[in-house]
């Protein structure tokens, strides 16, 4: 069974210069685009399976970059999630698999598996994997607190979240997931760099030691209605000039600020300090997909050309 995330490389004409799979067998790709002028820029997107708007808003970026600076793309951290419980079934159980809600994916996951409660929520168990199927529509935050407590129980999984998000367009309640890991009673996703077992963190990693970027554009989604731009702390003036230079590209969206990020854990957006510039867009789920697509797009255009001007 072919993913959406399949579906929508084969539309990118630009070249892929590097890949890998994931946990799943998803794949991780990075495109480039642009010209030839150093240090590149490296734009990331889909961290987390429910954040579809960055990967769409790359595949819109590939047909428009027309710059002499050197452009990555890397379409989606998180293809397994992106694509879906669904699609993580179909590829476990060597068959078609296609859940429309969390309650046709409990009951397809409790008629097929071996279920576990831990901590008042369910999860099936495939091999080293498991699947969230609580019995409502529940915040993640519930998952992750129930996970956290029990997280001894599941060492060593792969646990996959469905995004839980009817309200959302692009998400749904089933049409999505979050990809975690439990590594020493520690909940890690792909977002944690620092963990060493995750094969798409390591892929992040070397990506951004082979390019050293002078730029680092990370496109995510949140709650909300508005556009956040963040860098992680210390939040340089020239960081906080083109997130500027962004918000005065946005029309007809709410722009809530520009923000310093502290994290513990070593993120794209912080790891990216080592070689340059770091920006984070992060764009409210309360939107409607297009608009969340086109703000992450026409930001990314003008950070990416503002930095020019920062350099300067």
């Amino acid at each position: 069974m072919k993913g959406e995330l399949e579906n929508i490389a084969v539309r990118i004409k630009a070249p892929i210069v590097k890949r890998d799979r994931d946990w799943l067998g998803g794949e991780i790709l990075l495109v480039k685009v642009g010209g030839r002028e150093e240090p590149p820029v490296l734009v990331a997107a889909g961290a987390r399976g429910f954040e579809p708007a960055g990967v769409y808003a790359l595949v819109h970026l590939s047909f428009l970059i027309n710059l002499e600076r050197s452009v990555f793309l890397l379409l989606c951290r998180d293809p397994t999630g992106f694509n879906g419980p669904g699609w993580a079934l179909s590829r476990m159980l060597d068959e078609d698999i296609k859940p429309s809600s969390l309650k046709d994916l409990r009951e397809l996951l409790e008629e097929r598996c071996e279920t576990v409660d831990v901590n008042g929520i369910s999860f099936a168990l495939l091999g080293n994997a498991a699947i969230a199927c609580p019995d409502e529509v529940v915040k993640h935050e519930e998952v992750l607190a129930a996970l956290r407590k029990g997280a001894s129980r599941l060492e060593g999984c792969r646990v996959l979240i469905p995004s839980m998000m009817p309200g959302v367009e692009g998400v749904g309640e089933a049409g999505r997931a979050w990809s975690l890991y439990v590594s020493e009673g520690r909940l890690c996703d792909n977002d944690d760099l620092g963990c060493e077992e995750l094969p798409e963190a390591s892929f992040v990693r070397d990506v951004l030691e082979e390019l050293e970027p002078g730029l680092v554009v990370d496109l995510r989604e949140g709650p909300g209605s508005s556009v956040v731009f963040e860098s992680p702390a210390p939040m340089r003036e020239e960081e906080k000039t083109m997130a500027d230079v962004a918000m005065g590209q946005l029309s007809g969206v709410r722009v809530e600020c520009i923000r310093e990020v502290r994290d513990g854990r070593l993120t794209l957006a912080s790891a990216g300090k080592k070689y340059g510039y770091s920006v984070v867009v992060r764009v409210g789920w309360s939107m409607d997909l297009g608009q969340r697509v086109d703000c992450l797009l026409s930001a990314t255009l003008s950070v990416i050309n503002s930095y020019a001007l920062v350099r300067l």
